[in-house]
């Protein structure tokens, strides 16, 4: 669990996690820049499970993806889960992982969500990945991202080969993560029903509409010769996305729309001439 300004919904992700029906469970979570009371909380909650509650921070932020692979770096379960400080578990959602996985031979699980306001109120409910042969998992999470990290459990063998999110990439890391595990070969296990209740509200990221597309192109640049995506996908997605941010630049700041038209030339250079 990265945690970082996460005292108003930090309680409820905690003890949903004591809530599991799968009780040999141990949290490592990392404070990523000490800005409000998140320590008093997760200390509260280490009391009242001792041995099993491991926290660190440092004191200033650098960012999720860092923040992520220290603590995959230091997990010591046979499989690992993300949850987010802002999100909740219902509480089969390991005990489901664990025998999807088993179930299906699978090398990690994607759960199904009920997407919740900042209230708490369910927006969406049970909204589950489609139900795709893993060739075509690729392509459609380039089209949307289905998968947000707190959706997903990894077995042990995916971290010990060394995979971790992407410092460089910091829109879309997990969306690559994923495709570099679906690349290798790792067989994902599909949720037929809601487990997670994923927090949807505003980011500065994706309020701030030009960064979001300048951004988020990194991860179409970055697979452009991946062979698991159909040919010239990627190359589209670089295309579009700094099309827009073109389109929002170019009057009010010439510089950074050239530099999106370079990235759309250098991008065609990369996918012709490899």
């Amino acid at each position: 669990m990265p945690a970082c300004r996460a005292e108003r919904f930090l309680a409820a992700a905690l003890d949903s996690l004591a809530a599991q029906t799968h009780e040999s469970w141990e949290l490592r979570v990392h404070e990523d820049g000490v800005f409000d009371e998140s320590a008093k909380v997760i200390a509260g909650f280490a009391a009242r499970h001792p041995g099993r509650v491991f926290h660190t921070a440092t004191p200033q932020n650098r960012g999720v993806s860092r923040t992520r692979n220290r603590l995959l770096d230091d997990a010591a379960g046979n499989c690992i889960a993300f949850l987010d400080a802002d999100d909740t578990w219902e509480p089969d959602h390991l005990a489901t992982a664990l025998a999807a996985m088993d179930g299906a031979a699978a090398d990690w699980y994607i759960a199904g969500m009920n997407e919740v306001g900042t209230d708490g109120r369910v927006r969406r409910a049970n909204v589950c990945p489609p139900p795709l042969p893993v060739e075509a998992l690729p392509a459609a999470l380039l089209a949307h991202n289905f998968i947000p990290t707190t959706f997903v459990v990894l077995r042990r063998k995916i971290v010990d080969a060394g995979f971790r999110f992407d410092p460089q990439i910091v829109v879309g890391e997990d969306l690559d993560l994923w495709l570099r595990m679906l690349g290798a070969g790792y067989v994902p296990a599909l949720g037929s029903h809601a487990t997670v209740n994923y927090r949807r509200h505003d980011s500065n990221t994706t309020n701030d509409t030009i960064r979001f597309h300048e951004e988020f192109t990194r991860v179409f640049e970055k697979h452009l010769l991946n062979s698991a995506l159909p040919r010239g996908h990627c190359l589209r997605g670089v295309r579009l996305m700094l099309s827009m941010a073109i389109r929002m630049t170019w009057r009010n700041e010439p510089k950074r729309a050239l530099n999106s038209l370079g990235r759309i030339c250098r991008a065609y250079w990369i996918s012709f001439f490899g």
